[in-house]
């Protein structure tokens, strides 16, 4: 991970939700009025279950596919604060080598530590644990996921054949989640967590993403191809001049980044409305 995963900006509106206790951890609510009960679960980038940009996303993909949405707290109150926004965007511009080496020292000091707190082994047993509960309390349910940044590499291992095993040893056929969407995700080992992708997803990536280069997101296609021969549904949406974050801290007083965060916004809106 790096700049480009703490950098953006905030979104501004009032959230409707609410916060509650969901199987164990502290979510954000948007409810829905429909009685079929589907959950769509937000996994969200570094700046976690309290950023405005989240919250307001939530109530918008609910409102719109008029499912309940969770964005719990997978970080136990540990999510980067919006304030860092600011304190890690790069400087623009011709930045002198002392100047650019206080950035990255700054970066590294702040961001390493986090990282390690909230690494694979620290952060998948919370983040399965919940979507099991969530299968546990209403198998018959529909339950999505949508997947920002940090969060987007999880959504996806939640289609992993491999990781549908129960906390008791059972394994969970279909796994936990019937779709999932995936917006510039970091740290996604590609092909390897590609080509075991055993659920629909589509992704939804920027020709910018210094994360996520072009290069593999022809990979990404390559692969995603190959499992269309599996029968398993995907989709690529690539937007011209999107950089990592767009999806989620886009400045939305640039038009370009404007649009591209609404169009972004009804991929993942239109994907999961196919399975409602």
């Amino acid at each position: 991970m790096s700049a480009c995963c703490t950098t953006g900006f905030l979104h501004t509106g009032t959230p409707t939700g609410s916060e509650q206790q969901i199987h164990n951890l502290p979510t954000y609510v948007t409810p829905s009025d429909n009685p079929s009960g589907s959950v769509i679960v937000i996994i969200p980038d570094v700046f976690g279950w309290k950023l405005p940009n989240t919250r307001l996303l939530a109530d918008k993909i609910a409102r719109e596919t008029q499912a309940t949405v969770y964005v719990p707290d997978f970080m136990f109150g540990d999510s980067f604060p919006h304030e860092h926004l600011d304190l890690f965007t790069e400087p623009e511009g011709e930045s002198s080598f002392i100047e650019k080496a206080k950035f990255n020292f700054r970066l590294a000091q702040t961001f390493g530590p986090w990282m390690f707190s909230h690494r694979e082994g620290v952060s998948w047993p919370i983040i399965k644990g919940f979507f099991e509960e969530l299968y546990k309390a209403a198998p018959s349910r529909v339950v999505l996921v949508a997947g920002y940044c940090w969060g987007g590499r999880y959504a996806v291992l939640l289609t992993h054949r491999e990781r549908w095993m129960m906390s008791d040893g059972a394994f969970r056929e279909g796994g936990f989640v019937h779709a999932a969407f995936c917006a510039h995700p970091s740290l996604l080992a590609i092909p390897k967590e590609v080509t075991a992708i055993s659920r629909p997803v589509s992704f939804a990536l920027g020709d910018c993403d210094n994360l996520v280069p072009m290069k593999s997101v022809e990979r990404i296609q390559a692969s995603l191809a190959e499992k269309a021969k599996a029968m398993v549904e995907s989709e690529v949406v690539i937007y011209e001049g999107a950089q990592h974050g767009f999806a989620i801290r886009a400045n939305l007083a640039k038009p370009m980044e404007k649009t591209q965060f609404e169009e972004v916004t009804q991929q993942a809106v239109r994907w999961f409305k196919k399975f409602l």
